[in-house]
């Protein structure tokens, strides 16, 4: 019997639906399992600190924790079709993306789910069944409600509150349009193969956005080209190879231009206030350190106002990430995407002075 595997996730999970589309677009024969209560609550803790899905269990019995890592850990596996687009320009933006679409986009998708509107049984149905095999149904609805709560009562240090409920709605609308807009004419968000930018934005897209019936009749079914997207994410190749990415020197879409905008002029004022946070909070790295995934309040612009919640220091991990792409780069590539984030309006981006940072499972250290 084949060995395959094991993902320990959910429909419902944001992150899981990262690693499922990578399996799914790179052929790789794998089982999905949500976790046992047991499992998710116990188990996994006791590895990587902290309860998190997705977690991957190769079929040697490795256990691997954030769907960024397996990721890698699967493309150091299977390095043919490759998620890393040719052209460095086109890695850097995708590895950039890929961190805007997953955080940035994190109070839209929670708050279409979970703020004022009634949970939807198939929710409670998949962890419930689940995590608490065997327990009669009424115990299962009491258990998985308060997994509910809980999500529930982080809302407002996401900033996904009836407060900013408009602006979000307004911000998710037109980054929707343009993401509609720039798939009428390329099948993934950079050409014609899937990158990290997206299995970044399946995150937000598929666990909640599309499984919802509000958010997937307000939000997907007006996009067609954005709403097939969704699926496509979710299937093979039609082919049995890839399809290539554009060759080097190939300039981005200029339809990813609104994209562009919201990276420089949005998210990166989140990282740097998120950055001055993480300096106030911890003023003396020290290795080894735990860090607490939520300090204090941050500001930034969104749309045409300004959107608050509290800072995630996880998010600069994600960014020294794609920092640490750009670094790995040669020279002459280091200089062209260099000069492409200056000319692109990220110049201060470059400038970020990030102390090393490492994760296990949600807890970020000093490193």
């Amino acid at each position: 019997m084949q060995k395959v595997d094991l993902l320990l996730g959910a429909q419902c999970s944001r992150y899981s639906a990262r690693v499922r589309s990578y399996l799914i677009k790179k052929r790789i024969p794998y089982v999905e399992r949500v976790p046992t209560g047991w499992t998710y609550g116990v188990t996994i803790p006791r590895r990587f600190g902290d309860a998190a899905v997705p977690v991957l269990i190769t079929p040697e019995g490795e256990w691997v924790a954030d769907s960024e890592l397996i990721l890698d850990r699967l493309e150091q596996r299977q390095p043919q079709d490759s998620i890393e687009p040719l052209d460095p320009v086109h890695a850097f933006f995708s590895a950039l993306a890929d961190v805007w679409a997953s955080e940035l986009w994190l109070p839209v998708d929670l708050g279409t789910r979970w703020l004022g509107r009634t949970t939807y049984p198939w929710w409670y149905t998949e962890l419930g069944e689940g995590m608490f095999l065997g327990i009669p149904t009424f115990i299962k609805n009491v258990l998985t409600g308060r997994v509910a709560r809980m999500i529930q009562a982080h809302l407002p240090r996401f900033g996904s509150t009836t407060e900013f409920a408009p602006l979000l709605g307004q911000w998710a609308r037109q980054m929707m349009d343009a993401l509609d807009k720039h798939l009428a004419t390329h099948p993934y968000l950079v050409g014609e193969r899937a990158t990290r930018f997206d299995y970044g934005l399946i995150v937000p897209f598929y666990g909640h956005l599309t499984r919802d019936p509000w958010s997937m009749e307000e939000y997907i079914l007006p996009r067609p080209n954005l709403h097939a997207w969704v699926w496509r994410m979710n299937q093979p190749y039609l082919t049995k190879d890839a399809p290539k990415f554009a060759e080097v020197g190939t300039p981005l879409p200029p339809t990813l231009d609104p994209i562009i905008r919201s990276l420089f002029d949005e998210f990166l004022p989140q990282v740097e206030a998120i950055l001055a946070e993480l300096r106030r909070a911890e003023p003396v790295p020290k290795r080894g350190k735990r860090i607490e995934r939520f300090l204090g309040p941050v500001t930034y612009p969104l749309a045409d106002s300004t959107h608050t919640r509290l800072a995630m220091p996880f998010t600069l991990w994600l960014v020294q990430r794609v920092l640490d792409l750009l670094a790995s780069m040669p020279a002459p590539d280091q200089e062209r995407t260099r000069q492409w984030v200056r000319s692109s309006g990220g110049a201060r981006l470059l400038e970020l002075d990030i102390p090393r940072l490492e994760i296990s499972g949600l807890t970020v250290r000093f490193a």
